[in-house]
């Protein structure tokens, strides 16, 4: 997960060490170039069952980038049928769910997990504007990232969840090391220029 090793590289400043992700297999249940009737329903329902097969969020990734990819293909064909169909409308929920079991199945993802939770101990410093505190989790995400760099594959640009959680963690890290840099208030009950 390259999105990680930039948040820790970034962030506090530490290497990453990243591995390659072996080449994608092509998926099971997408179709080729389709001659049926309605090619955008064949190829939401191939994608869905492709979602729906999956085990953890890597293939959910893996399949979704296939998704995005096949959308901007032929996204003006998309948009003139999106909103005419029912059943596209429902394969789309059938595939957000079947994205959401899929992610949340196999238990959590440790590295997604390990994010979330240093995510919350840096908010946690900045709403307390404590630098210190901000220090210590910086220090124990370099300790984890050096650790566990091993354990994570690259799969290539993050998702929008990633991003988010990246975002969300820069600025609370921001904030608190931003406490710590604030200039002491004049003392009390002195004489004033």
């Amino acid at each position: 997960m390259r999105w990680i090793a930039l948040v820790v590289a970034g962030g506090i400043g530490c290497g990453s060490a990243t591995t390659t992700a072996p080449a994608a297999q092509p998926l099971a249940n997408t179709p080729a170039a389709s001659t049926a009737a309605d090619p955008i329903i064949d190829h939401l329902r191939a994608y869905r069952d492709d979602l729906c097969e999956c085990k953890d969020r890597r293939c959910t990734r893996v399949v979704g980038k296939t998704i995005d990819t096949w959308r901007s293909k032929h996204a003006d064909d998309i948009d003139k049928h999106r909103g005419t169909s029912a059943e596209q409308q429902e394969l789309e929920h059938q595939m957000t769910t079947c994205k959401s079991n899929a992610n949340t199945a196999a238990g959590a993802d440790p590295v997604w997990t390990a994010m979330q939770r240093f995510k919350t101990e840096m908010c946690g410093c900045a709403d307390a504007k404590d630098a210190d505190c901000a220090k210590r989790v910086t220090d124990e995400m370099s300790t984890w990232a050096s650790e566990n760099a091993g354990n994570w594959e690259d799969t290539g640009p993050p998702t929008a969840d990633e991003t988010q959680l990246a975002q969300q963690l820069a600025e609370c890290t921001t904030k608190a090391m931003m406490a710590g840099m604030q200039q002491p208030s004049p003392p009390s009950g002195g004489a004033q220029p």
